[in-house]
């Protein structure tokens, strides 16, 4: 996962508003009967938001990265669940009342989305928020929200290499960073079991970079500035563009090909960079 920069509703979706304010209202009036919290009650007009979502993040899942060649068969992620939420060993109603609110949906793979589900683990020290209150309020959700500008997911989750192949783990035990694996069921054993094709991309992915790497280490070796500048800005820099698929991945596999004092000497950034234009 990398950050996701959230586009303004008003430019990007601004027939949610809308949207929002009817089924707000309907729903208020179901629920007020007794009808029952459902998905049917809830309904579907969210979707309304897939197209302007899929290109805010790129074509691509906002938490594995993996691009999607179209946003049909995907789904809209909604990041407090909606109708029911697993939190901490006990079923409870969903955040019903953000279903249609631009800031808690996402585009999402339809293996991501299903897995996560209805969890939603919060810290013990959280208060849940009652029914129509905005969030946060005094809720400390233990799972990484990408489009929180106040955190980044890679400082929870960092890839290591396994074997032949890449797998993410919690980075220096975070618990955010488990969290959010565990409900994504990528975390590792059940990774292999549950994800094989995903984690049959990552290891594509991961041999189609060693060229490049060995390109780097050539460069490396003239200890020659220009040469170094070169190879990286040719090779590392275009895999950095938050466009590219799994951009989280390949930042950890050149800091474990480069580590931070070859970088530092040699001024080698590595980190997600701005997509220069769009796709």
């Amino acid at each position: 996962m990398i950050k996701i920069v959230r586009s303004d509703e008003a430019e990007a979706c601004p027939e949610l508003v809308k949207i929002r304010m009817d089924e707000l209202e309907r729903v208020r009036k179901e629920l007020g009967r007794g009808v029952e919290l459902t998905s049917a009650l809830i309904g579907g007009k969210y979707g309304a938001a897939k197209q302007a979502l899929y290109e805010m993040q790129h074509y691509k899942c906002c938490y594995c990265e993996s691009i999607q060649d179209t946003h049909k068969w995907n789904t809209v992620e909604h990041y407090r669940p909606k109708t029911a939420v697993a939190c901490n060993g006990k079923q409870e109603s969903g955040y019903w009342w953000l279903a249609w609110t631009w800031d808690n949906l996402l585009f999402s793979c339809e293996i991501c989305n299903h897995r996560k589900g209805a969890s939603f683990p919060l810290t013990k020290e959280s208060t849940r928020l009652m029914a129509e209150d905005a969030p946060p309020g005094d809720e400390e959700p233990l799972l990484l929200d990408p489009c929180n500008g106040a955190e980044d997911p890679r400082e929870h989750i960092q890839f290591r290499p396994v074997a032949d192949s890449w797998w993410p783990f919690p980075r220096n035990g975070s618990r955010y960073g488990f969290e959010m694996l565990k409900a994504l069921q990528l975390f590792h054993p059940e990774l292999g079991k549950v994800r094989a094709g995903l984690l049959s991309k990552w290891r594509r992915h991961a041999k189609a970079l060693l060229p490049v790497i060995a390109r780097v280490k050539d460069a490396l070796r003239s200890e020659s500035a220009e040469e170094i500048r070169c190879a990286w800005e040719a090779g590392v820099i275009p895999c950095l563009f938050t466009n590219q698929e799994f951009v989280a991945l390949s930042i950890d596999i050149f800091d474990h090909a480069f580590d931070a004092e070859v970088r530092d000497r040699w001024g080698l950034k590595l980190e997600p960079l701005p997509c220069p234009l769009s796709r």
